[in-house]
This record gives structure tokens, C-alpha cells and sequence, in this order.
């Protein structure tokens, strides 16, 4: 099976120079967010509802900025 760019980048600096060289989008979905910061997706929706996180909604998408999450994990 075909593993995504997600699952092979191990680290935050890599993904962050992928993001930087326009080879992921600046925008992840709740699973992608979740996998990256190796949490559940019902943590991560819960920092959403929070605003913790925030997000922008396309209809029923939710979709989370890469430099939100960046500034959240900072944060903490």
C-alpha cells in the first residue's frame, strides 16, 4: 500500500520545509492534523469547537492551517 506525503514526513522541520517549497498545502484536514500531531481526530475536533485551533469551513469540511496547529503545539 501507498503511504501519503502525512504518514512519510517523521518530523515537523521536514514537513514544515515541505510547506515552505509549496509541497503540501498550507490547509490539512482534521484526520491529517490529527495523524501529525499523533492525537485523536476527537481531540482535534475538540480544539476546534474550543477555538483553540482554529478552522475554515467548506460546507462540512473542516480544514485547519498548517501555521495554526504550528502555533498551537508552540503554545503549549
Amino acid at each position: 500500500m501507498k503511504r501519503s506525503l502525512f504518514d512519510t514526513l517523521s518530523d515537523s522541520i521536514e514537513l514544515e520545509d515541505a510547506l515552505n517549497a509549496g509541497a503540501v498545502s498550507q490547509f490539512v484536514s482534521v484526520k491529517q492534523a490529527a495523524s501529525l500531531l499523533q492525537v485523536s481526530e476527537r481531540t482535534i475536533r475538540r480544539l476546534v469547537a474550543t477555538n483553540e485551533i482554529p478552522a475554515y469551513y467548506i460546507r462540512s469540511l473542516v480544514r485547519i492551517q498548517w501555521s495554526d496547529i504550528m502555533e498551537y503545539v508552540e503554545a503549549e
